[in-house]
């Protein structure tokens, strides 16, 4: 594990399965063969899932693909997909912006990929620099020239 793995892996007392299951998650997702790409999307289903599903399934073998939503207002969901799936890490908004940023390089995500924004705060659009690496956006509907719910 890398040395941030404080910020990657919060401590609390009686947690040291979970940990170990979360560090095997994270080592076997940087041992994948191919890039690691983070997805960023809202948490409200429909169409904007479905694509991000089928694109995480058709990329399947050749990357490996996280996916990051908003949580419950205040926090942030992380979960891999396919054989990643038992990757899954929540961080607070606010608290956890440096160890998102820890988690994302220590990982290897070589690419961000904007597929909605809704429900993230706006300095999600720095992930991109914070973890040192490119990004794509995918526009899916008005959201992003109009943000209102």
């Amino acid at each position: 594990m890398p040395a941030d793995e404080a910020a990657i892996i919060p401590a609390s007392p009686g947690d040291g399965e979970a940990r170990a299951r979360l560090r095997e998650a994270f080592a076997r997702l940087r041992a994948a063969p191919g890039p690691v790409l983070l997805f960023v999307s809202h948490d409200r289903g429909g169409g904007v899932a479905r694509h991000v599903a089928d694109l995480a399934a058709l990329l399947a073998g050749r990357a490996a693909v996280l996916v990051l939503e908003p949580w419950r207002r205040s926090w942030l969901a992380l979960r891999g997909t396919g054989e990643h799936e038992d990757l899954r890490l929540w961080l607070h908004r606010e608290r956890d912006g440096e160890g998102l940023a820890a988690c994302l390089r220590a990982a290897g995500v070589s690419r961000v990929h904007f597929h909605h924004v809704q429900g993230h705060a706006p300095d999600i659009l720095d992930l991109p620099r914070v973890a040192g690496c490119a990004y794509d956006v995918t526009i899916h509907d008005y959201f992003a020239f109009c943000p209102q719910d």
